[in-house]
């Protein structure tokens, strides 16, 4: 049996299944699609987002690590500038080279040297470093005064001035008696006892060269006074009648020849003399 149809009915039909066709198409391909659009848009904007503060937080940490590069710069210029300025902290073995450079510094000036001694304060437990303290004397002018320290300051080792006083004495000189109290910090600085090799202070003590309560007979004559030592470093010195000397210095014809730790030697003509220590007044 054969069913004609209308082409109006074909028409329809054809349509009809169009419509399935395009229905089903749609709900399983293209309504799909859009849904993993929408998801994907979706995400995208998330990571944008993230992006967005990544790059933040890039900025921020450029910033920090531009803050930290100029601070470490600092610290850098800093750590060099305390690098430098300890370089010219004085040492135990620098004391010669410091006692020099105080009495070698009045030269060509108008001055009457009378005496220079330094004492060393160790630090309280906890603290940072020994200190030296260094007690120069001399007759000056204001001019003088303030060329000397000038000199001191333009010099190898740093030196503070902690005080200073002048007292007129016409009696003795008619230039006032200058007394300047210098001070520093011991670089190498250690807790634990002094090396041998470390040049040493010897302060006045008892003399070495009495035999008994009898002097030797090669005392160095003349009124000469040993004050004060710094021995056991590799120029050692001694103050002797107010003038720092080493090893090889004259003093009335007779050559310095050896620098104790209690006293001088001098030599002439293959006679040897000594000249010990002075103890100090009390």
């Amino acid at each position: 049996m054969v069913v004609r149809m209308s082409r109006n009915t074909q028409a329809a039909i054809i349509l009809a299944l169009y419509a399935i066709i395009f229905y089903v198409f749609f709900s399983n391909i293209v309504k799909p699609i859009e849904h993993k659009k929408k998801i994907i848009g979706q995400e995208t904007l998330a990571i944008k987002s993230e992006l967005q503060t990544v790059e933040n937080k890039r900025e921020g940490y450029n910033k920090d690590q531009k803050i930290y590069s100029e601070r470490y710069d600092e610290f850098n210029k800093m750590n060099e500038e305390v690098t430098q300025m300890e370089d010219k902290l004085p040492s135990r073995k620098d004391m010669a080279e410091l006692l020099e450079g105080l009495t070698a510094a009045f030269q060509g000036l108008d001055t009457k040297f009378v005496s220079v001694e330094p004492t060393i304060a160790r630090s309280e437990e906890g603290g940072i470093a020994d200190a030296i303290h260094i007690e120069v004397k001399f007759y000056g002018g204001y001019t003088d005064v303030a060329s000397y320290l000038e000199r001191i300051e333009k010099g190898k080792i740093l030196l503070g001035v902690q005080s200073l006083s002048m007292e007129s004495d016409s009696e003795v000189n008619p230039l006032p008696l200058v007394t300047v109290n210098l001070f520093s910090i011991l670089s190498g600085h250690s807790k634990v006892k002094a090396k041998e090799t470390d040049a040493q202070i010897v302060p006045p003590k008892q003399d070495p060269f009495l035999l008994g309560n009898k002097p030797r007979d090669n005392t160095l004559p003349g009124n000469h006074q040993v004050t004060m030592i710094v021995w056991n470093t590799k120029k050692p010195v001694a103050l002797i009648d107010g003038k720092i000397v080493s090893v090889g210095a004259l003093i009335d014809n007779k050559k310095l020849v050896r620098i104790e730790r209690d006293g001088v030697w001098f030599s002439e003509s293959g006679t040897e003399y000594v000249l010990a220590l002075s103890k100090k007044k009390s």
